[in-house]
């Protein structure tokens, strides 16, 4: 395993705070009005749709080098990806206790898979 010192960036993504407008769960500093009206247009106002695009984060960004490098493995992208996904269950079970929310993390791994495909998504489940 790689031995990474504990982002300022990582202990954002993990303590992400999340809103409810509109009738949208959506992550905090995710998201513009612009951004947000171009994928309730391109989605048919799919609101679940607009959580997982919206409140996703790919995991490879955990892991970049001031130098412009990336070195990490799969496993650190697993493990970060159980942590926030663990972090973000719990936190938004606590915030929206009457909402059934849902916090996904795709750990398969397959040989063509891309390490930047790994991310954590939340969304409630309607």
């Amino acid at each position: 395993m790689v031995e990474h010192v504990i982002s300022e960036e990582y202990l954002d993504i993990v303590n992400a705070d999340f809103d409810l407008v509109d009738g949208l769960m959506l992550r905090r500093n995710a998201w513009n009005k612009n951004t947000l009206g171009a994928w309730n247009v391109k989605l048919n106002e799919d609101f679940m749709g607009m959580e997982k695009v919206v409140n996703h984060y790919h995991l490879y960004q955990l892991f970049w080098f001031h130098d412009g490098e990336f070195k990490t493995s799969v496993e650190d992208i697993l493990e970060a990806g159980r942590n926030v996904k663990k972090e973000w269950q719990t936190r938004l079970d606590v915030q929206f206790p009457d909402l059934n929310v849902i916090v996904y993390f795709d750990e398969r791994v397959y040989a063509e898979r891309c390490i930047k495909e790994f991310n954590v998504t939340a969304f409630i489940d309607r």
